[in-house]
């Protein structure tokens, strides 16, 4: 897909050389909505070698030397360009791919729907089942927090213990999640379970590893002093359950370059749309721990594609059972040496014949998580772990400047989460050390994803909060007014340069959009001055057009058919179509492109543009 700014630069371009120039930028044709790795690709095996994409291991160290050190010398030596992204369409936006998929940004979706995430495909761990119902047969190999693997009514969760006095860290894996998913990007089912102690059965002979030193036995007593370890509610204990992801393990995505054993891995990471502007996303959690090793690929062939339409299925059937006040095993219960047989290695097919879908998981770092040295907690979201920039500035002055963290003030159970010094900027945010798609962050990206940003409104954020399910009804709503400051300030950050009008319809003989500006009462109502201008086919000069606002941040202006049906082909350059509508708040306008193919058919919207003026 060739990117909007590339088609404006050379239309523009194009038009100062010629003159009476063809004012063509797009095409007659539909915008792109659904990328081709979507599509099942099918992989031959060869005898005796490894069949389809296989694990990648990513090495903590490894990655943050290079992105803090080697990479940096290494484009700044070679004058690397940046450049647009390359995955964005002719509308602006980006289609649904194995990385995102259009959700609340493109249709509406009510806070409940926000609240339930990708839990919505698949069943959920079900605390009242009789006692030994979850079976341990995985120990946690890896992180920060102790856990192990539970399986029961045929489907595994990890669960994650975290420390008693750090609420937020439980509720914050389950809410991020919901952030995510509902913005677009593919996110686990995390949620907060509370369960007695009998409800847990330990298969017999497992072990468990560890970040450092050989593996230990897992036991009664490894499990009992795991649990000692857990938040607690009476003779319940609380843990964050994360749902098993559908399909094969491929281990983490990379933020730059391409999978090489993926053909339909096209785009190098690093031009990624969705990669970049999750660096809003980002910003406005403090998901300051986007590394790679925090996101997950797996090959979903048909089988996974059709248990995961299945266990859809089968959520729904619990969903309205527990409604109903039934929510006893079905059933649809598989016994564990059933699926237990699903993990025996199997003789290689003669072919794979799938997809790769992307991940983004362990997002418990959101809201407020601490580490053991205060000043790295404070610094969380304001500076790199390794920070040349300020390293260079504190040398010069001695240290004299005030730096934002040192006004942090910390906030139990949420640290230093807050909306102070929070300006919206995303640039000016820093994740734990860098990543190429974050660097490459423009205005264009960074519009992109506050659009969608947008769209979360006080209810969605609300319901996705209760999801953490806060003992403390006053953390619960200092939570969700700090996130709705944060969320104002990024509005009001990245509406103040590209347009914010979006949702663009023709309807008959007007055209209507919504500026989520407005919408969002970003800024006073009487900050909204609306102006637009329209120019026909060849013609040099723009006629101006009454602009109608309405309620719910809609505006319209009158734009009828000029053209006869036939005569000339519908997409002939005496067709094209072109309004200009600036609000009075952004600079840019808002620039739509279409093709007047008669009183009959209408205006054929075909491409937006977001330029700077």
């Amino acid at each position: 897909m060739a990117s909007n700014a590339a088609k404006l630069a050379f239309g523009s371009l194009f038009v100062v050389a010629c003159g009476h120039a063809d004012p063509r930028v797009f095409a007659l044709k539909a915008p792109v909505v659904r990328d081709q790795d979507l599509d099942l690709v099918t992989i031959p095996c060869k005898p005796k070698e490894p069949c389809g994409p296989q694990l990648y291991e990513s090495s903590f160290a490894w990655d943050a030397a290079d992105n803090t050190v080697f990479r940096p010398i290494s484009e700044g030596l070679t004058l690397k360009p940046e450049g647009p992204a390359r995955n964005v369409n002719a509308f602006d936006e980006v289609a649904d791919s194995a990385w995102f998929t259009n959700r609340i940004g493109q249709r509406p979706m009510t806070p409940e729907q926000a609240a339930e995430g990708y839990c919505v495909a698949g069943k959920s761990l079900n605390p009242d089942l009789p006692d030994g119902s979850w079976l341990i047969d995985h120990g946690k190999d890896n992180g920060a927090n102790p856990g192990f693997r539970v399986s029961s009514e045929g489907t595994k969760y990890m669960l994650k213990i975290d420390d008693p006095n750090a609420e937020r860290a439980t509720g914050a894996t389950s809410m991020a999640t919901r952030f995510y998913y509902a913005a677009g990007w593919w996110a686990p089912c995390d949620s907060v379970v509370y369960f007695k102690k009998s409800l847990l059965k330990l298969k017999p002979g497992l072990q468990i590893k560890a970040n450092v030193g050989p593996a230990k036995k897992f036991d009664e007593k490894l499990l009992e002093q795991m649990l000692k370890g857990a938040s607690r509610r009476g003779e319940l204990y609380r843990v964050a359950a994360s749902r098993w992801l559908p399909g094969k393990p491929l281990g983490p995505f990379t933020y730059e370059g391409k999978r090489k054993d993926d053909p339909s891995d096209t785009v190098p990471h690093e031009h990624r749309r969705d990669l970049r502007g999750a660096r809003v996303m980002a910003a406005w959690l403090n998901h300051f721990d986007a590394r790679e090793q925090n996101s997950m690929e797996t090959w979903l062939g048909d089988e996974d594609l059709a248990k995961e339409r299945a266990d859809t299925e089968a959520g729904e059937r619990q969903k309205q059972a527990k409604a109903s006040g039934d929510n006893k095993p079905k059933d649809e219960k598989k016994d564990d040496k059933k699926d237990e047989k699903k993990d025996e290695k199997k003789e290689q097919p003669a072919a794979m014949h799938g997809h790769i879908r992307r991940w983004y998981i362990d997002l418990g770092d959101c809201f407020g998580s601490e580490w053991d040295v205060d000043g790295f907690s404070r610094r969380h979201g304001h500076a790199y772990l390794l920070d040349w920039g300020y390293l260079g500035s504190d040398f010069i002055t001695f240290g004299a400047i005030e730096r934002p963290w040192e006004r942090n003030e910390r906030r139990f159970p949420f640290g230093y989460f807050s909306a102070k010094d929070f300006d919206g900027d995303a640039e000016y945010w820093k994740n734990e050390y860098p990543n190429p798609a974050f660097s490459n962050l423009d205005e264009g990206d960074g519009a992109w994803m506050t659009r969608i940003i947008a769209r979360f409104t006080k209810e969605h954020v609300a319901a996705i909060v209760d999801v953490g399910q806060w003992t403390s009804k006053r953390d619960r709503e200092w939570l969700l007014n700090v996130l709705l400051d944060r969320q104002k300030a990024i509005l009001h950050r990245y509406f103040s340069k590209l347009s914010p009008v979006t949702d663009v319809v023709v309807d008959k003989d007007k055209v209507c959009a919504t500026d989520l500006a407005r919408k969002t009462e970003t800024w006073p109502d009487g900050a909204f001055t609306y102006r637009a201008a329209v120019r026909h086919g060849l013609k040099e000069q723009a006629d101006g057009l009454a602009v109608t606002k309405e309620a719910d941040g809609k505006v319209c202006v009158p734009l009828a058919s000029t053209k006869p049906a036939g005569g000339i082909p519908d997409d002939a350059p005496e067709r094209y179509t072109v309004v200009r509508m600036t609000n009075g708040v952004a600079p840019g306008p808002l620039e739509m492109h279409f093709y007047d193919l008669g009183p009959e058919k209408g205006l054929q919207l075909v491409g937006i543009l977001r330029p700077a003026k």
